[in-house]
Parts: C-alpha cells; structure tokens; sequence
C-alpha cells in the first residue's frame, strides 16, 4: 500500500537490513515495507521535537495549535492510509533520535467541538491533552464524521482506521466511531452518547475478541433497545489484525453476520431446582407506616413493577407522590429519577425541600432566602447524596421515544431504581394532532412495562380520569374505578398495582376538604382490593399526616 505522495526509489533498509524494501518518497520521507519492520523517516521539513523530555523526566505539552501543524502520514505496518488518517484528523509527531513516529494524537469531540486529543506514546502508553476543560460528556471517537442509519463501534481508534479502511477498499462509506477509551470505558460511552445511538437502526460492535472486549459488547447490547446491538464475531483479534493480515473480505463478513445477543432458550421445569433454591427475592419497599392499611394490602413497592396512580383534577396526586419521593430518598435504597411534566425542576425541588423543612417554602408568603443558612443546609442534605436526577422538559424533548430513552439513561448510566413519571396523559396529549390517543397510551404502556423488567427498575405513573358521566364527581369525594382511568384498557391490565384518591374538596368543613381516601384499584401480587385508610393534609406544613377520626369513626369507636 503506497501512501499519497510518489515513490521516488528504493533503498536498503538501515533497521532491518533490506535490500530494496526501504522506500523514498518525493517529499523526503522513508518507510520500509518488509513486514514487521517499523523504519521511518518524516518528510523533509517535518519537525519531530518530543512531548516528553525522557533525559530530564520532565513533562512538556504542545497545545492544541502545535497539535494542528503536525503532519499526518499513513502506517503501511498498519496498512492503512495517509488518506484514512487525514480524514479521522490523526496528526503523528516523530521522535528526532529515530526519524519514527513516535506519538498518535487521536481527536477528541463533545457535542461535535474539539475539547481533547488522546496521545498514544508508541506502543502503547497513552495520556490526554484536555483543550477544554471541565467537559463531562465526550463523543465517541469520530462520531462528529458519523451518520445514517447504520453505526459500526470499535474498541479502539486503531480498529477504528482499519475499519474505515477495509470498508473503502470494498467501496463503502458507512459510519465508524470508537470508544475514548477502550473496553473500559463503555459504561460512560453509553452514559455520555445514550441518546445519539439510540438514533441508529442497526448498530454493530466489532470489539476485541478477548474476554474484556467481549463482555463489554454484551454490556452495550443490554444497554440499548433490544435487537439495535449486534456483535461481530471475528476470527482474530481485532479489526487492525484483520487488515494487517489482508483479511478484507472476512471483516465484512463478520459486519454482514454479527448477531444479535439472544437470552437463552426454554426451559423444563425439571431444570429450575436449582434456580429456585438460589434465586433472589425481590424484597418489598413499605410506604410510611400512617398511609392507611396499603403495607397489609400491597407490601409497599417492589423493583420490576409498573404501579399506577390516580385520582380526580386537583385531588392531591403530585402531593402525595413527593410525599412518596421523599420517603423513597429518607429511607430506601438506589437513586431516584423523577420526572414531572407539569411543573419546572425548581418547582419540584421547592416541593421536597418544603417536605424536609415542615414549611411551604413555595408560597409567597413562606418563601425563604437561599441565603438562609437552614434554605443551605436542607438543599444540601438532597444535593450531597446525589442520588435524585431530574429530567428538565424545559430544554428536551417529551416525545414517548426520547421519553423513554431518558428513563434507560437514568436506570443505567445514573443507577436510578425508582422512577415516577407525571404524568402519562400530557406525554400522549402533547401530539394529539397525530391522532390514535388509545393506539398511543397502549404502545407506551407496553413500553414502560418492559422497561421496568429490561432494566430491574420501579416506574410510579401517574394518570388521570375521564370525566365522570353520572353519580358523584371526583371532586365531590366520589371514588374511582378502573374503568374511569383516561385513555386505554392497556393502563389497568399492564399495571402491576392501582393506586386512586378520593377527597371532598368542596366540603364545608376544612378537616374533611383535606382528607385524602386511599383505594387499591388493583393489586397483581396479593389480590387484595378496596378502601386502604386516609391521610390528613396540613396546609400548614405542607406534610400528609395521619388522618384524624370523623364524627362518624369516633360514634363508632365508643
């Protein structure tokens, strides 16, 4: 493979003795071709002053401008091209003992915008330039060059180039990314670039054939949506030992049949003794003790299910729900994802630290300065844990898919366990124009459902109620049913547990206008249905309490 400028001659080889396979370029640069042989001698004019001062141990780095002139030159070792490096934006520097290249310089992107090189010190010690600093997410290595429908991922930036190699040698021109950094980084490959490679049909992992490469693919496969992944198996290494062995046509072939990743095949009952004895069980979050009778009815929450909640307009349910938040932060484990569409993150953050303080901090009469020292201490008391993560609508997009993909981000890549999405109806709503509202509710409810079981999570939606069409309205204290949810049978039947809130609110005495009656609609664990108790909202302090005896409870109790 020759590189973009002229062969000149051919002359002995000083490293490794060769007669002839020593080549000389018109722009003054060398390469011998016998294999294995690394002799190189930049072009004429090519500065090959170091990053690393080796005699002094002292650390020098050129900066991004320096990293811009140096000059790019094709790897025939490698066998890929000048052409190939150039357009990766590959710059090479050359040790000025040896004339050889000595440093790689591979481009780093975020958001499309340089913000780093990676520097890979010949053979295989690497280090980084940051030219921005403070950047939490990077792309994938060329992933500013990638588009389409059809994304092929390497492990390294290597593979990378010898992808885009074979692909061009055999006339295609498909997108090729890699990780930043290796096998390792996957994780954060997936956490930073979740969404863009959700935009992708077909996505295939050509990583290393070794046990970390591997696992690594099989990671990202149950990562994304299922099926999108599939995972090249290749009879070497890597791309890079594929093209070095001229293995062109075999790579493509390992692209054109990677599989997916498939869960295993049925099962015998016989063969489930053992799985039995070891399996896991999924342990049940209580609600707070005073919220009625729903520990006794439904043992509170579990991971893996979809619970419904529900009630009239303005009966209470965004309340009760951060009521149920903040219990999930005081007292369960894992990170909490919340999603509430109805209202800004600042509002939802007034609501939880108005619940920690016993104040509603939201009014206007109430609101205290976040020069408080308390307003400082009760923000920092959520802030400092980390462990809550909001989705700001403000700024994205509510469409079901990206909705969706925002719940994936935060299970996998933030290790949330619960998650509450308020509600379904105005995701649904907000392209009514599309039409098909039940088609709509039914594809994103089964979709949910799945997630909860795909990513081992809790989702708590929130849903609302048609109109009622005759006896006593929702705002009269009349009690739902499951038929009365908004939308499709898919709500119910998908639903794990249904949870609704009856209360007066036209009552004429203000105890009862803020008695909240809890039902369960449905419970798919213990069957057990019905009135589950009362909880007594304090206008006061904002908090849900135990609800106090009515006149009638307390006839009764005598």
């Amino acid at each position: 493979m020759e590189l973009s400028s002229r062969i000149v001659e051919r002359l002995p080889c000083p490293k490794c003795g060769s007669r002839d396979n020593n080549v000389l370029f018109d722009d003054g640069h060398e390469k011998c071709f016998t294999p294995d042989c690394d002799h190189f001698k930049p072009p004429d004019g090519v500065e090959v002053s170091p990053i690393i001062n080796r005699d002094e141990g002292s650390s020098h780095r050129l900066s991004a401008r320096d990293i811009a002139d140096l000059h790019t030159v094709g790897m025939p070792a490698r066998r890929v091209s000048e052409e190939v490096y150039k357009d990766l934006g590959f710059k090479m520097e050359f040790d000025p003992a040896t004339g050889e290249v000595s440093r790689v310089y591979y481009p780093v992107t975020s958001n499309g915008e340089l913000v780093a090189y990676k520097v890979r010190i010949l053979p295989k010690d690497f280090t980084t330039i940051n030219i921005k600093k403070d950047v939490k997410k990077k792309d994938l290595i060329n992933a500013n060059n990638c588009g389409g429908k059809f994304l092929i991922i390497t492990e390294g930036e290597e593979d990378l180039a010898a992808a885009v190699q074979m692909l061009r040698l055999k006339g295609k021109n498909y997108s090729v990314c890699s990780l930043v950094n290796g096998a390792a980084s996957v994780k954060t490959a997936f956490r930073d670039n979740a969404d863009w490679l959700e935009e992708f049909d077909d996505i295939v992992l050509a990583f290393d054939m070794d046990e970390a490469g591997q696992a690594a693919a099989s990671a990202m496969t149950e990562w994304l949506t299922p099926g999108k992944c599939r995972i090249a198996s290749m009879p070497l290494k890597d791309a890079s030992d594929m093209l070095v062995a001229g293995k062109v046509d075999e790579f493509l072939k390992c692209i054109w049949n990677a599989r997916a990743r498939v869960p295993d095949g049925i099962v015998s009952f016989s063969d489930m003794k053992e799985r039995m004895k070891n399996r896991k069980m999924v342990d049940s979050f209580p609600f707070p003790d005073h919220w009625g009778n729903l520990n006794e009815m439904t043992y509170g929450l579990r991971i893996g299910e979809l619970d419904t909640i529900t009630s009239g307009s303005g009966m209470g349910k965004t309340t009760v729900v951060k009521e149920l938040e903040y219990h999930i932060f005081e007292n369960g484990q894992g990170n909490l994802g919340i999603i509430h569409l109805e209202e800004t993150v600042e509002e939802t953050i007034d609501g939880l630290m108005s619940i920690k303080l016993g104040e509603r901090i939201n009014l206007p009469d109430h609101r205290m300065s976040t020069d408080d020292p308390k307003w400082e201490q009760t923000f920092e008391h959520f802030a400092n844990s980390d462990r809550i993560h909001f989705f700001d609508h403000t700024w994205s997009s509510i469409e079901e898919e990206s909705l969706f993909s925002k719940i994936r981000y935060m299970a996998k890549a933030l290790d949330c366990k619960y998650v509450v999405l308020d509600h379904l109806n105005i995701v649904i709503s907000e392209y009514a124009d599309q039409g098909g509202e039940r088609e709509r509710i039914d594809v994103a409810m089964t979709k949910l459902k799945r997630l909860t079981q795909e990513l081992g999570i809790w989702i708590g939606l929130i849903v609302h109620l048609r109109k009622t069409s005759g006896g006593t309205p929702f705002e009269e204290g009349g009690i739902p049913s499951l038929d009365d949810l908004r939308g499709s049978g898919s709500i119910k039947q998908l639903s794990n547990t249904v949870y609704a809130l009856s209360r007066n609110q036209q009552h004429e005495d203000r105890i009862q206008r803020n008695i909240s009656h809890l039902h369960v609609l449905k419970c798919r664990l213990t069957g057990r249905t019905g009135p589950a108790g009362s909880v007594f909202y304090n206008d006061e302090t904002g908090r849900l309490e135990p609800a106090p005896l009515t006149f009638n409870e307390l006839q009764e109790s005598e």
